[in-house]
């Protein structure tokens, strides 16, 4: 169990303004591989929580890819991509975790 020494008991609630604008992308900048695989919604504007398989380049490997995108995936927010690999390190790791 992973045990922070915060005040307020690990509880994170940032809620400040921000003038963040997410970059929107042309679908040429990348290419989603197969169906999107939405996780949940995130917040109230049509986003969605999502894992898929990305091609970032054409020259560069697939990769599994977890990041909010808007409901036209022109926009997309921060996130992680991992190789098949790290995917699986993953994957065994959630399945060893007992609070899941």
């Amino acid at each position: 169990m992973y045990n922070n020494n915060n005040s307020n008991g690990g509880n994170y609630n940032h809620k400040k303004e921000s003038n963040f604008k997410p970059k929107e992308y042309k679908m040429s900048d990348y290419q989603l591989i197969g169906t999107p695989n939405v996780i949940g919604p995130r917040g109230d504007k049509g986003w969605n929580l999502e894992l898929n398989l990305i091609k970032w380049n054409p020259d560069s490997e697939e990769k599994f890819d977890i990041r909010p995108w808007s409901s036209d995936h022109k926009s997309m927010g921060k996130g992680i991509s991992m190789t098949k690999t790290e995917i699986s390190s993953l994957k065994n790791i959630l399945n060893t975790m007992e609070d899941i």
